[in-house]
């Protein structure tokens, strides 16, 4: 019932020494290019191992009574099912993300909320436990909090006090499934944290005649010609 992600050799082993116990005699359910060897006691069954791009399938083999005798002419007892998975897909890891204001986020996107959340999707459950350190680039991630479990997990990251990126991606090999494969690595998500704190600032004041004449306050008022000055507090 184990899972794996090599070749496997399924070891036969008979009580007593047997000279007609051939590969025929075996049952077998997904073995691919079986190969089959030994003598007296001791045999093997040997399967070809999958491609990454194979799905995961079941290696079974079992034997009927009676295929093979002893040096008295006695068959042999049954021989129950054994079956094992072998799975040699890589873990794959799909990333989105959305802000604390309820918007999605696609990669290159711009966010103004003050935190965001990056989602990890899981093809498969992680065999050994998929943690904070096994998400390698989180650049600009302030306060991670990360959390999950099965499928899903989170990682939540507060706004950057100035514009800039908020990087996130994965190298292979961070987590395991169950028959030992390394998850694939994950291109970079990035989102370009530009919060509020961080948006242009429009000043604006009035003065009369010309926009160096006296300045005109908020509510006052005034008998010439207004010139409203407004000063962005960055280049547009």
């Amino acid at each position: 019932g184990a899972e794996f992600n090599a070749i496997v050799v399924y070891k036969l082993v008979v009580s007593e020494s047997t000279t007609d116990f051939v590969v025929g005699d075996i049952t077998t359910t997904g073995c691919t290019s079986p190969s089959f060897a030994g003598s007296g006691t001791d045999y093997t069954l040997t399967c070809a191992a999958l491609t990454a791009s194979d799905a995961p399938k079941d290696f079974a083999v079992s034997l009927a009574a009676d295929v093979l005798t002893d040096t008295a002419g006695n068959g042999n007892a049954a021989v129950a099912l054994y079956t094992v998975t072998m799975d040699a897909q890589l873990p794959v890891v799909t990333i989105t993300a959305s802000d604390s204001e309820g918007v999605a986020k696609t990669t290159a996107s711009t966010s103004k909320a003050a935190l965001l959340t990056f989602t990890f999707t899981l093809s498969e459950p992680a065999h050994t436990a998929f943690e904070l350190a096994d998400v390698t680039t989180k650049t600009g991630c302030n306060n991670a909090a990360f959390s999950g479990a099965d499928l899903v997990y989170t990682l939540r990251c507060d706004a950057l006090t100035t514009p800039g990126d908020i990087t996130i991606g994965m190298d292979a090999d961070g987590f395991t499934d169950a028959a030992a494969n390394g998850n694939a690595a994950v291109a970079d998500f990035v989102v370009t944290s530009d919060p509020i704190e961080g948006r242009p600032v429009v000043t604006v004041t009035a003065h009369q005649a010309t926009d160096s004449g006296t300045a005109i306050t908020n509510g006052a008022e005034f008998n010439a010609i207004v010139v409203y000055k407004l000063v962005v507090s960055e280049s547009t």
